[in-house]
């Protein structure tokens, strides 16, 4: 069921951006897309939850991972 979960992330997301748990529905939407190997979708769902200082590692981490499976990641 992760592309119900994903695609009610970002609908979450998509009306309230501001919302205090918007960092942690971005990182969720993010495993949600990696999980379905939607690389693309991960990745710029990991780029807004590592905006959150809390959640950079984390988020950075799994955008790395998103990148290597696309091809496109360089160390």
């Amino acid at each position: 069921r992760y592309a119900e979960a994903a695609t009610a992330y970002q609908s979450l997301l998509d009306q309230f951006p501001a919302n205090p748990l918007a960092t942690d529905t971005a990182l969720n939407a993010g495993f949600a897309w990696y999980r379905q190997a939607n690389y693309e979708a991960a990745e710029k769902a990991f780029i807004t939850a590592a905006k959150e200082p809390t959640r950079e590692i984390t988020a950075t981490y799994w955008r790395a991972l998103s990148l290597k499976n696309q091809g496109r990641y360089v160390p």
